[in-house]
């Protein structure tokens, strides 16, 4: 019998990777991704840095992957500790709401250039009472669920700019 498997191939970096304070040090950058009939992360490959390991990986950024037209799930499986996602110029089509959930310590979230996804369901960002920054620009969205950005106590950034009209 054939296995379903989602693969990540990351490149591990050390750095101030993204504008936050403190700035996240380590992350799992532009992976190649291999899926054959799987919506669930089941391998991640890639040589990390000295004497770090997945646990350590608080950034994830994935770009220009045109086949993926979904959003990863059990990331958390191998990134434990991720504070920021970004996900741009690849073909999601739909973010359901319960994406995010798992990720209680995400501070930044980008999902940009993804030209298919028409709608932002209003609990994306339920769990998530500690971002503060997002990025959802440069999509194609018509409509945002109601309350999206409400009660977020430590948001200072929310980006929506290059969308086709926010209801």
């Amino acid at each position: 019998s054939s296995t379903s498997a989602l693969t990540f191939n990351c490149t591990f970096e050390m750095g101030d990777l993204i504008y936050l304070s403190p700035p996240p040090k380590y992350g799992c950058l532009n992976p190649t991704i291999s899926f054959d009939g799987s919506e669930n992360l089941t391998q991640v490959n890639g040589v990390h840095e000295s004497g770090m390991s997945h646990a350590d990986v608080e950034v994830l950024f994935i770009s220009n992957v045109n086949e993926l037209t979904f959003f990863p799930r059990n990331i958390e499986e191998f990134f434990p500790n991720l504070i920021a996602i970004s996900i741009a110029q690849c073909d999601v089509q739909t973010l359901i709401g319960d994406e995010l959930e798992p990720f209680d310590k995400m501070m930044w979230f980008e999902f940009s250039h993804n030209l298919n996804l028409e709608r932002i369901p209003g609990n994306l960002f339920r769990l998530n009472r500690q971002i503060e920054t997002i990025f959802i620009n440069q999509n194609n969205i018509s409509h945002v669920g109601e309350d999206l950005l409400i009660g977020f106590s430590n948001l200072s950034h929310a980006n929506f700019h290059f969308n086709m009209c926010i209801n």
